[in-house]
């Protein structure tokens, strides 16, 4: 049972699926997204199909869709994080040489510190624990200054990748767009004028 500090510093974790669901529609809904200064979005060239062993270790990569499967779960005609290729974008935001160093070695050092969170209180990798006991986790990293804002960090990726336009690799078929009923911006970026990373 999370304690009421884990509870009140990250309530998004303690509720089901679909409270989950129904807060980040009516939350992105509620948004003009394309006045929300994501200072992440960066319209990467190419996404992955799944990890790149020069960016991501096999266990960081492991632990990237387990933590965003917590998050951003994939349910029926509904897309997750899964679907919308979350892990792909940030492992591209992490690689990026563009966005300040310090941000993005934070968000793959978080990768590493929940590793070890598992480690030391569930004497397992967390990609291996239950999701119970991955969402039980999650809840008590929540409470520390680390954890609090790498898991905000998490959510704000998700949400880019939610909205990403698709020619980028996330958001495959608009399948956010399509379940928030969002229509984006035109002119919507082509191959011959988005964004390259460096």
């Amino acid at each position: 049972m999370p304690s009421a500090e884990i509870t009140t510093t990250f309530p998004l974790l303690t509720k089901t699926k679909s409270a989950r669901r129904t807060f980040l529609k009516q939350i992105t809904s509620a948004a003009l997204v394309g006045l929300i200064p994501f200072p992440g979005c960066r319209n990467n060239p190419s996404l992955p199909a799944g990890r790149q062993p020069e960016i991501l270790s096999a266990l960081e990569w492991e632990n990237l869709v387990a933590v965003q499967d917590i998050l951003l779960p994939s349910e029926e005609n509904i897309p997750g994080a899964r679907e919308l290729n979350a892990a792909g974008y940030v492992q591209w935001v992490i690689g990026d040489t563009n966005p300040d160093p310090a941000d993005t070695r934070f968000l793959k050092n978080g990768l590493t510190w929940i590793e070890e969170e598992a480690q030391k209180s569930m004497g397992s990798s967390f990609a291996k624990l239950s999701t119970q006991n991955q969402n039980d986790l999650l809840q008590e990293i929540s409470a520390l200054n680390w954890g609090e804002r790498w898991l905000s960090m998490m959510l704000l990726y998700l949400f880019e990748a939610l909205f990403s336009d698709p020619v980028y690799g996330a958001n495959p078929d608009g399948s956010g767009w399509k379940w928030l009923n969002y229509f984006p911006g035109q002119p919507r970026p082509t191959e011959k004028n988005k964004y390259k990373s460096s």
